[in-house]
C-alpha cells in the first residue's frame, strides 16, 4: 500500500502453566497487548519420567501475541517481572521476528 508504513512485527511467544493465566491477562490488559492467540499444551516429561519422581501431568499454554519488535524487550520485560519468569518453573518469554505476513489483520497491526 502506498504511502503507508509498517513497522516490524515480532511473535511474543510466552509458556505458562494455564492456572496462572489470569495474571498473564491482567499484564496484557496493562500494556494495552488486545490481541493474542492461546494453544493449550502439556509439559515435555513422559509418564515414566513423572511417576519416577511422583508428579503430575502439566498443563501449559503458549499465548502467541504479535508485537511491534521495537516494544519486545519492554514487553518481555514487564511479563517477565509480572510473572516472575526468573523463578523455576513459572514460565518462559522470547519473541521471534516475522519477516513476511500478508491479510487485513496483520496490516492492521503492522501499521498501528
Amino acid at each position: 500500500m502506498p504511502g503507508n508504513i509498517f513497522r516490524p512485527i515480532c511473535l511474543l511467544m510466552v509458556i505458562i502453566d494455564r492456572k496462572r493465566n489470569n495474571l498473564l491477562e491482567a499484564t496484557y490488559r496493562r500494556l494495552s497487548l488486545d490481541y493474542s492467540q492461546c494453544c493449550l499444551a502439556e509439559g515435555t516429561a513422559n509418564h515414566e519420567i513423572l511417576d519416577y519422581l511422583g508428579l503430575d501431568i502439566t498443563h501449559k499454554q503458549v499465548v502467541i501475541t504479535p508485537v511491534p519488535c521495537e516494544d519486545a524487550e519492554k514487553i518481555i520485560h514487564a511479563i517477565a517481572n509480572d510473572m516472575e519468569l526468573d523463578q523455576p518453573g513459572n514460565g518462559i518469554a522470547f519473541t521471534i521476528p516475522v519477516s513476511g505476513i500478508a491479510g487485513s489483520l496483520a496490516m492492521d497491526i503492522m501499521s498501528r
